[in-house]
């Protein structure tokens, strides 16, 4: 590589660094985040979690860095920061340099790679992964002894990560049956070597395994779905409808292109390594749904990769390209600038499980102001629960989670009244107090906390219900909107 290239890759690498640090530790840690933290600070929880590495890895990083959302972010920023220069090594292996230099950038300004680098999940560290194991893999099979001990490693670390990774094993079989059948018995024990260590945590698989099958909010997907998730890898969450559908179109060049791309061999690893993972996850979601595109995420890089097979051609026409890719910018610019501005301007379909993260400090600081000894603070939605547990404690600050089975949404439903964790897979969560079958609390002062996932300042339909019990049976007091959320001062009425 020619100190040009070089300078102009580190260039690349700083941007995503730049766009992957902007406004990290800005929002507060919403339900997904804080749970991790929460569950995080006991290694043997960490252990029996369904991505054991990465909750290792966090416990020992709260004890390191300071307990602030910038700090703790770091961890999946960096890994998010690691996959640019990986995901170079690994295109330069099947492709020239400028292509490799066009889809590195595309990965480093990629605005759902950002999302998920200012994300305290796993998923950064699952994409990492992923594409290291794909570039080991393709090391190893041209003969390099050392590669497959690293590969072994990191096919080890990457089921220790997701479950969803063991997808990789079918392009890894059909490439090495197709084009090097001399290498399968090393790939045949590398692969019996990383499942034998996967296997020890046989017991949190099969226990994940049937909760996901019996208790997990997702649906079987649709055909619109197959292509909602492409749409998300071009734009992340933050787009509108149209700009959407628009980079779908723009991509289907590059597809149509990289189709067409010599030698063969490195065409069909590109493609077979993003395209059979993300289609067998789509029909084994009619069976276990799973195909969300957070849980796809680990195979958005391999699809980048794929279309950066297009560039080649592309390249040979520079008014064309030129064009393409200015589209290409705007439409990743706006998805940024709404991303930092914390809005969704498309509809729940679009951006499925995720949703803006406003805060949580003011309500924790004016829960923290207006408590009173014998206080009880009570959750109507999930969405409260770990963020608040994790600013003000469960000690100072007593919880509940106040509940009225008929009105709750299925999925929660099951959680909280049918699902029963085992004890050595549990951490300190709030007991759920069932209102249908109470007369009267032990509670003197109440402080209700309600609001519906997206915080958009209406209460779901279960939290009103809640509301309206205690309207019965308490005194309102205070009532305010602070975030979205609606609290609540109730206290006992007198007998």
């Amino acid at each position: 590589m020619s100190k040009k290239s070089f300078l102009l890759l580190l260039l690349i690498i700083c941007a995503g660094v730049v766009l992957r640090l902007y406004q990290l530790g800005s929002r507060d840690f919403w339900y997904d985040e804080a749970w991790k933290l929460i569950s995080s600070r006991d290694l043997y929880t960490s252990y029996l979690d369904h991505r054991p590495l990465f909750n290792f890895l966090l416990h020992f990083w709260q004890k390191v860095f300071p307990q602030n959302e910038f700090s703790i972010r770091l961890l999946p920023a960096l890994f998010s920061i690691l996959t640019i220069p990986v995901f170079f090594l690994l295109s330069r292996e099947l492709m020239p340099l400028a292509p490799s230099l066009w889809g590195t950038f595309l990965l480093s300004i990629s605005p759902l790679q950002v999302w998920y680098a200012q994300e305290l999940r796993a998923y950064s560290l699952i994409a990492f992964l992923v594409i290291l194991t794909a570039y080991l893999f393709l090391k190893a099979v041209k003969g390099s002894r050392k590669f497959w001990v690293a590969f072994v490693i990191s096919s080890i670390l990457t089921f220790y990560t997701s479950y969803i990774t063991l997808f990789l094993l079918i392009p890894e079989a059909v490439y090495i049956y197709y084009y090097h059948p001399r290498q399968s018995r090393k790939w045949l024990l590398a692969t019996l070597i990383s499942i034998f260590f996967f296997s020890l945590r046989y017991y949190s698989f099969l226990y994940q395994f049937v909760f996901f099958t019996q208790s997990f909010w997702t649906v079987p997907p649709t055909a619109k779905d197959f292509f909602l998730s492409l749409e998300n890898f071009n734009l992340g969450y933050n787009a509108t409808p149209f700009a959407f559908h628009f980079s779908l179109l723009l991509s289907l060049p590059l597809i149509i292109l990289a189709f067409k791309y010599k030698p063969r061999e490195k065409r069909d690893f590109a493609l077979i390594f993003f395209l059979f993972p993300y289609s067998f996850a789509f029909l084994f979601s009619f069976f276990l749904p799973i195909f969300i595109t957070r849980q796809l995420f680990a195979f958005s890089a391999l699809y980048l990769l794929y279309l950066s097979l297009g560039f080649p051609l592309f390249l040979k026409k520079r008014l064309f390209f030129a064009l393409y890719i200015s589209f290409w910018l705007s439409l990743v610019s706006v998805s940024l600038f709404y991303h930092y501005s914390n809005t969704m301007p498309s509809p729940l379909p679009y951006h499925a499980g995720t949703y803006p993260k406003n805060p949580f400090k003011p309500l924790s600081e004016f829960l923290r102001k207006n408590f009173k000894k014998g206080d009880v603070i009570a959750h109507t939605n999930p969405g409260t629960v770990t963020p608040l547990l994790y600013y003000l404690g469960i000690k100072k600050y007593p919880q509940r989670y106040f509940i009225i089975p008929t009105y709750q949404d299925e999925y929660w439903r099951r959680n909280i009244l049918e699902w029963k964790v085992p004890e050595n897979l549990s951490i300190p969560m709030i007991p759920p107090e069932n209102l249908s079958q109470r007369e009267n609390l032990p509670y003197q002062r109440v402080w209700l906390v309600s609001s519906d996932w997206a915080r958009d300042w209406n209460i779901d339909i279960h939290s009103r219900k809640v509301q309206e019990w205690m309207e019965n049976n308490y005194s309102l007091i205070q009532r305010k909107w602070l975030d979205g959320v609606l609290v609540c001062l109730f206290v006992k009425k007198k007998q």
